[in-house]
């Protein structure tokens, strides 16, 4: 009896010493350029529920992606930032409301593009309208088409928009396709549609993977939820619209008769090419391939 009680105390003591060590790690990880009420709040988790709080903190606690990821998109900054140069001159600046110019600084210093004038926009209401106007566009392709969507499930309204890619692949277009990995793995149809990718000759990859055994981990819910589309730098989409049924193929939508509504944007212009430079920096942070920046040499030669 004395020698259980004594093995009670040293585990005991043990775990004391557990949770003093992790409570001091957390105390340095947590604070570390982080608010001191964020901190503050991660700290007392750990502290008061150690191994629950300290597994949360290392699924949701840090905010940024991984080192790798970060120097990726660093690199393409630059690239696009070379390539660009001079842009700002024919950004229309002139016509800017006064709201405008803090948004277009943000978004250069955050994503390396100019704010360039010139574009033809339409706004699309009707979703399987939409889908249409994207099928025609992919039909008239002679180079490329670059997909990217969040969520991208092959069904019976989006069958004719894989069929369009199918016929792009057979004329000789390269096909480009990227799509959210964990949106994916919780789509029953995700075979079908990996196997339609590989049938057409498609190239693909899942963005932000969770694949620790693979070394391929980060926090699971940042997500890439960008929905868009560039063909041979002329034509472009983007806005609100996954590329799935407007019911999500959820059988309650269904039988309640629900559908979303969306909106996109059908793009035209200097415009084109910066949302396919988007596409190709995520491409890059998916692949150790940095496809080819030309088509934002070319927009800047072609506008000053």
């Amino acid at each position: 009896m004395q020698g259980l009680l004594h093995d009670a105390d040293a585990l005991t003591l043990v775990l004391l010493a557990l949770h003093i060590v992790l409570g001091s790690i957390a105390a340095v990880m947590v604070s570390a350029n982080r608010r001191p009420s964020s901190a503050i709040a991660w700290v007392l988790a750990i502290i008061f529920i150690p191994y629950l709080g300290m597994v949360a903190f290392l699924l949701v606690g840090r905010g940024k992606l991984p080192k790798a990821r970060r120097e990726k998109q660093r690199t393409v900054n630059e690239l696009m930032l070379g390539r660009t140069h001079g842009l700002s001159a024919v950004s229309h600046s002139a016509e800017w409301p006064a709201w405008l110019r803090s948004a277009v600084e943000l978004n250069l210093r955050l994503g390396a593009l100019p704010m360039v004038g010139g574009n033809r926009a339409e706004l699309l209401e009707d979703y399987k309208g939409c889908i249409a106007r994207m099928i025609a566009d992919i039909d008239a392709a002679k180079e490329y088409v670059h997909v990217e969507f969040y969520i991208l499930a092959l069904d019976p309204t989006t069958a004719p928009f894989f069929d369009a890619m199918a016929r792009a692949c057979r004329r000789g277009v390269a096909v480009r396709v990227l799509f959210d990995h964990l949106a994916a793995v919780r789509d029953p149809t995700q075979r079908d549609m990996l196997r339609a990718f590989d049938e057409m000759g498609a190239e693909w990859h899942a963005m932000l993977p969770l694949r620790p055994f693979k070394g391929q981990w980060q926090r699971p819910d940042l997500r890439n939820h960008r929905k868009l589309m560039a063909v041979d730098g002329s034509v472009g989409y983007t806005g609100s619209q996954n590329l799935i049924d407007a019911s999500y193929n959820k059988k309650s939508n269904m039988r309640r008769g629900l559908q979303w509504h969306e909106l996109m944007v059908r793009l035209e212009g200097p415009v084109v090419r910066e949302l396919d430079a988007v596409f190709v920096t995520d491409w890059y942070s998916e692949s150790e391939t940095l496809l080819p920046l030309d088509n934002l040499a070319r927009l800047t030669s072609s506008l000053q």
